[in-house]
């Protein structure tokens, strides 16, 4: 942790110890499972990664993704197992290699934005792929059918963003951390609504990290 962290900001030690002190402490006080748990930490540990733009977020990333999946299917939540097993997994892989080739002399990865146009394809193709994957998540009987939809459809288009490292991915992350601290809430797992929101204050922060450089 001590090579992982090095040039970080006060802040960003911070932020990773609060978190995942409160993880620790809910999660005994919930009488959490140590598989949700677990879950948390990674998956926290690996946003904060991202934001910074350190290399080092895949390698929690292929943890918290299969565990993440198996918490998805015991709640019948088939979009979220689907999109981590069959697409966020191999992306861990790819996200890497690609990001490995695009490292600054800070090690942090070099980061890009996308123009107006780019930004107006990106939203419609959001839509459409929404409204599509929603039918089929019906047709499989899926729970919270559109709210499930329209967290994998933009995690998929986020996950690239990501690995072409362009800012726009944190609009998207947003989005899906609000939809998915709903849909969390819907279902009455405490851990997984902490893990989201922390997501969505980490998206935020990465939004405006992203932006500065």
């Amino acid at each position: 942790m001590k090579k992982i962290m090095k040039n970080w900001s006060l802040f960003e030690k911070v932020w990773l110890i609060v978190f995942t002190s409160i993880g620790l402490f809910l999660s005994i006080a919930w009488g959490e499972s140590l598989l949700g748990l677990i879950t948390f930490l990674t998956g926290i540990i690996c946003v904060v990664l991202v934001a910074k733009g350190s290399l080092w977020n895949y390698s929690f990333g292929v943890i918290n993704v299969v565990l993440y999946a198996y918490l998805s299917y015991q709640n019948k939540l088939f979009g979220e197992v689907m999109l981590n097993m069959i697409y966020y997994l191999p992306m861990q892989f790819i996200g890497y290699k690609m990001w490995k080739n695009a490292m600054g002399n800070n090690s942090e990865v070099i980061k890009k934005k996308l123009n107006l146009k780019q930004n107006s394809g990106l939203a419609l193709a959001s839509i459409v792929s929404i409204l599509g994957y929603n039918q089929l998540l019906i047709f499989l009987d899926g729970q919270l059918t559109i709210l499930d939809s329209m967290s994998t459809c933009l995690s998929v288009i986020a996950m690239l963003l990501m690995a072409f490292r362009y800012r726009e991915q944190w609009m998207l992350w947003i989005i899906v951390n609000i939809v998915s601290v709903i849909m969390w809430v819907n279902i009455g797992d405490p851990m997984m609504i902490l893990m989201w929101s922390a997501y969505l204050i980490n998206a935020i922060y990465g939004f405006v990290k992203w932006s500065k450089k």
